[in-house]
């Protein structure tokens, strides 16, 4: 790939790409960072490893020789990105309620409601009675009565799981920007 021009650096990336032992790594660490299997799957992971591999390699950096170690750390790197995005996001969805609740807040509920309009659907319904209702409804066995009672078969078991998709499809929406729900 350094020697090689583009013509080589497409040819390293094709021989990346078949390799077995840059796709077990890439499933191992997909595996080990459970939480990212809802936003990135091990292909998507194998891609980006490759591409920052590639990347490394035309700046002058990365391996000689011997890339394996590399190749892990490369990987790791990625996921350690992922996993801190996603727990970011997570914080900032819940600074946006503890400040929906404020009596000083410039959050403005009519723009919290359109959002959530949006998303529509089960979300809507359960990301509104657990997050912005006063007081919010927290038991899992009463929020999947709610949500059955709506059309919607939910279990109290999966409650949990469908709060985060939902958080995520609403932060989704937001495009990591709270601030479109402030007063301006």
């Amino acid at each position: 790939m350094r020697a090689g021009g583009e013509e080589g650096v497409a040819e390293g990336m094709t021989l990346l790409l078949e390799d077995l032992d840059l796709h077990k790594t890439a499933k191992y660490f997909h595996g080990r960072y459970r939480q990212l299997s809802r936003i990135l799957s091990w292909e998507d992971l194998l891609y980006e490893t490759i591409l920052r591999l590639v990347t490394e390699v035309q700046s002058g950096r990365g391996p000689n020789r011997n890339c394996k170690g590399y190749i892990r750390n490369i990987c790791r790197n990625i996921c350690e990105e992922y996993r801190r995005e996603y727990q970011r996001m997570d914080k900032i969805m819940d600074v946006l309620v503890r400040m929906y609740h404020s009596p000083s807040s410039k959050v403005l509920p009519e723009k919290v409601r359109a959002f959530l309009a949006q998303l529509g659907g089960q979300c809507e319904l359960l990301l509104r009675m657990y997050f912005f209702e006063e007081p919010p409804v927290e038991n899992h066995e009463v929020l999947a009565g709610h949500l059955n009672g709506k059309g919607y078969e939910v279990s109290p078991s999966s409650v949990s799981s469908l709060l985060s998709r939902c958080k995520r499809k609403f932060r989704e929406l937001l495009g990591g920007n709270p601030s479109s729900l402030f007063e301006e």
